[in-house]
């Protein structure tokens, strides 16, 4: 199971690579966790933050609190997975942020059910 995770980690790794090319003196992709790439930037530092990560709602809730500094004020985080029947977790993890911050929050309905909160403020 590992090495399955390992390998799927490498090729979804490789597909960000090649579709954020294009942007690459604007944008830089880190391998490590979240909290580490938490840790190198500032607070208020991105107009934008998109999470895919852990799918737990532990998790997914400390990651949003964790990068929710780091959006300056009048940006947005997101993430997907908001509809998906496997990641519950995901939901249930973004609408206790929503409630702790009074954030808007907007939840997609298509396949892949990504979610925006803000603006921050």
């Amino acid at each position: 199971r590992k090495m399955k995770n390992v390998e799927y980690g490498l090729k979804c790794y490789d597909a960000a690579k090649k579709t954020l090319d294009e942007f690459s003196s604007r944008c830089n992709i880190l391998k490590t966790s979240s909290e580490e790439a938490a840790r190198c930037y500032e607070d208020n530092y991105f107009d934008f933050v998109y999470i895919d990560a852990c799918h737990k709602y532990e998790e997914c809730k400390r990651d949003i609190l964790m990068w929710l500094p780091k959006v300056k004020v009048g940006g947005y985080i997101c993430g997907h997975d908001w509809n998906d029947k496997r990641h519950i977790k995901v939901k249930r993890a973004v609408k206790e942020v929503r409630r702790l911050t009074g954030f808007d929050l907007v939840g997609n309905k298509n396949k892949s059910g990504e979610w925006l909160m803000g603006p921050i403020q």
